[in-house]
């Protein structure tokens, strides 16, 4: 402790001549020589005391406006807790997404398929996940949904839904360099031909150089993503002119739900609108028997894998709401 000023100190002489110091001025002096200590040079009492005032005040989080919220974080919000499209209804539906969650959760050690474990599947989603939403590639898919609408059975116009964005993460856990031994490519995984058919795919005469250059834009994120949702409204509308061209009744088109015709136009993106019209018919436009009932023959591959496509894009759906619940245990950021 610094010294006492030489003016707040009395000598001996000057106590014995003052007059006894009642209570209530001995209550003046000690606080006049407090301050003055507070406003010494030597400031270390006041910055202690500051000091521990302020530790003892805990801060108040306060959560964050709606404009605080960036444009990132909404879409986030939205496809996790706002979706449009469903999964099939039905107890083995329901069942199969969760069976789902749980492998790309890395919760299922009997999983074992195509060299895969559910710890790859799980270290791919995390990885894809943070592609997705590390630049503007979220943005990227949600602007080229709004340009594409469809029109329900009840007339009512909307964009192609960003839930779309599932179907790229089951393709390919959102790698631009991923390809697959039927010559499928990119994030969105189109195949030569369907690349071709949406001018991803491209033969450019050089006339300088008098030859001809093959142009690829299946890796390139833009490009493939707006001929993506060009396919999926494709699809979508197929399932409406099946309807007419099969002759449905008008009791069993207003049964067909938009999240029926979502899932069919999702395993048309699979599958190929040829290959699952039939199945279309068969179930008169229903999507949740045709999982369970393709799934009875796991002998032929590909409608097996076929079944279990649309209820696998929900399940990676629900593996990613629940690491968004803790999302440092996933290093989500």
């Amino acid at each position: 402790m610094s010294e006492l000023p030489k003016n707040l100190i009395a000598s001996k002489e000057n106590y014995d001549q003052e007059p006894k110091i009642d209570r209530r001025d001995f209550l003046i002096r000690a606080l006049v020589l407090f301050g003055t200590i507070l406003l010494s040079p030597d400031e270390s009492i006041a910055k202690h005391a500051t000091k521990q005032r302020h530790a003892q005040k805990k801060p108040v989080l306060k959560k964050p406006s709606i404009e605080q919220i960036s444009e990132k974080q909404k879409l986030i919000h939205q496809l996790l807790h706002e979706p449009i499209i469903n999964a099939p209804k039905g107890e083995y539906n329901i069942a199969t997404v969760d069976k789902w969650k749980q492998r790309y959760l890395g919760l299922d050690p009997e999983y074992h398929a195509c060299g895969l474990t559910s710890e790859i599947l799980r270290d791919r989603l995390i990885a894809g996940w943070k592609r997705l939403i590390k630049k503007d590639d979220l943005k990227t898919i949600y602007n080229a949904s709004q340009k594409y609408h469809v029109k329900s059975v009840d007339g009512k116009e909307y964009p192609i839904p960003l839930d779309t964005i599932f179907l790229a993460l089951g393709e390919s856990h959102w790698d631009t360099k991923a390809s697959s031994e039927a010559g499928a490519k990119g994030p969105w995984q189109f195949i030569e031909d369907t690349a071709k058919y949406f001018g991803l795919i491209k033969i450019i005469e050089v006339k300088k150089k008098k030859k001809k250059i093959r142009v690829d834009l299946r890796s390139n994120i833009s490009a493939s993503t707006d001929a993506a949702m060009r396919l999926l409204q494709d699809n979508y509308q197929t399932t409406k002119n099946w309807d007419r061209n099969c002759k449905f009744t008008e009791k069993e088109i207003k049964k067909i739900t938009e999240n029926d015709r979502w899932a069919y136009a999702f395993w048309c993106y699979n599958r190929g609108q040829g290959n699952v019209k039939e199945h279309y018919i068969k179930f008169r436009g229903q999507s949740a028997p045709y999982s369970h009932v393709l799934s009875q023959n796991p002998t032929n591959t590909k409608i097996y894998q076929s079944s279990q496509y649309v209820l696998k894009l929900f399940g990676i759906r629900e593996a990613v709401k629940e690491m968004y619940k803790n999302p440092r245990a996933y290093k989500l950021g």
